[in-house]
């Protein structure tokens, strides 16, 4: 997310603590903002770009993530609008400027029992998570469709933007497409319940429903049919480098049928095509300031 002041200085130093002073009380309006409405705030910090912050939730169960993502969103537009100011929640704002992703870190749950840490699991997840996780991997390119949904989402999945390029995963390592994400606590009882793994092919021009649904779609297909996790050296498939190529990914994956009715991605598949279309002979520039006016 990035706050646009319409007055005053917008430089900020990455990461830095000017960048809490520059962006005046928006981020404490926000967190206060994120505890009326219900649900737990967990961090508001500045990010690599300038006017770039970082804001998240605690986790929550099922559809109701997909609600977090969207109250936080409209909290922060509406609270921005009310300081003069505009949040804005495109992927890029520059074709070759810094990205703005959307990441989701996710764990497996045994009714009150954490169920995805393993230590001697490969990258540490248990033997009973690691399926899903596979699933996931294996039908990414079509995931892509609904977690980076735009043709802008696609100038930041290029190399050296600290995005996903391959359908990957990783330990603590921001250029895959799974991160296993690391555990802060010196408790032992701690890290299984702090353990997750973060997907990072994402960004806010996303629709949360659709987007962690196709997330849990694959990772349900990876556990029914008990996929296994790639090999470390293995190299992983390259991800769509288009939302076109994305859409055809979509298309073409079985999965879909099962989880979708005909109609569903019909009507999907022909939005898209026609956003792809509406933009055709705009420069990459136009098609940033597009998306950044549009998100």
């Amino acid at each position: 997310m990035r706050a646009d002041r319409r007055r005053g200085p917008p430089g900020s130093a990455t990461y830095a603590l000017d960048a809490f002073r520059r962006q005046g009380c928006f981020g404490e309006a926000l967190i206060s903002a994120i505890k009326t409405a219900g649900f737990k705030p967990d961090s508001f910090l500045p990010e690599y770009g300038p006017r770039q912050y970082e804001v998240t939730v605690a986790p929550e169960e099922g559809v109701r993530a997909a609600d977090a993502a969207v109250v936080l969103r409209e909290l922060a537009r509406a609270i921005a609008w009310r300081m003069d100011q505009r949040a804005i929640f495109a992927p890029m704002l520059a074709p070759d400027g810094i990205g703005n992703g959307t990441h989701v870190h996710m764990s497996l749950w045994d009714g009150e029992a954490p169920a995805t840490h393993d230590a001697a699991g490969a990258y540490g997840i248990s033997q009973r998570a690691a399926p899903f996780f596979a699933g996931v991997l294996a039908h990414m390119s079509a995931i892509c469709a609904f977690t980076a949904p735009s043709v802008a989402s696609y100038y930041r999945l290029t190399p050296g933007r600290w995005a996903p390029v391959r359908a990957d995963i990783g330990l603590q390592d921001r250029g895959v497409a799974l991160r296993v994400a690391p555990v802060f606590t010196t408790s032992p009882e701690k890290p299984e319940q702090q353990f997750n793994v973060e997907f990072r092919v994402a960004d806010a021009s996303n629709c949360p429903y659709l987007a962690l649904g196709a997330i849990v779609w694959a990772g349900v297909d990876g556990l029914t049919r008990g996929l296994s996790l790639p090999a470390a050296g293995v190299e992983a498939p390259f991800l769509p480098r288009s939302l076109k190529a994305a859409l055809e990914a979509l298309n073409a994956d079985e999965l879909t049928t099962k989880c979708w009715s005909h109609e569903a991605k019909s009507a999907y598949l022909a939005f898209k095509r026609a956003e792809i279309k509406v933009l055709e002979g705009a420069t990459p520039e136009q098609i940033c300031a597009r998306y950044a006016a549009v998100y």
